[in-house]
């Protein structure tokens, strides 16, 4: 399930896989920010080996705001 997920996101046109532990594993994807245009995604995954469950973060590097109001990415 490891080397078919890393598969998958190396072959992404739209991802860039910056780390893979095949001990752990763990995989790290960078992927282009929708807000702001400029920025990066992270996503990470981890492989439970007792029961192969995937668990994954998605998360922007930048929070945007105007004033004290934090802005959302709309669901991107």
């Amino acid at each position: 399930m490891y080397l078919k997920l890393k598969e998958v996101l190396s072959k992404d046109p739209y991802l860039k896989l910056v780390e893979s532990d095949g001990v752990k594993h763990y995989l790290h994807a960078e992927a282009k920010s929708a807000v702001p245009p400029t920025g990066t995604d992270d996503l990470e995954f981890l492989i439970k080996d007792s029961d192969h469950l995937i668990t994954y973060r998605s998360n922007s590097r930048e929070i945007i705001s105007v004033g004290d109001e934090v802005l959302s990415d709309g669901g991107s």
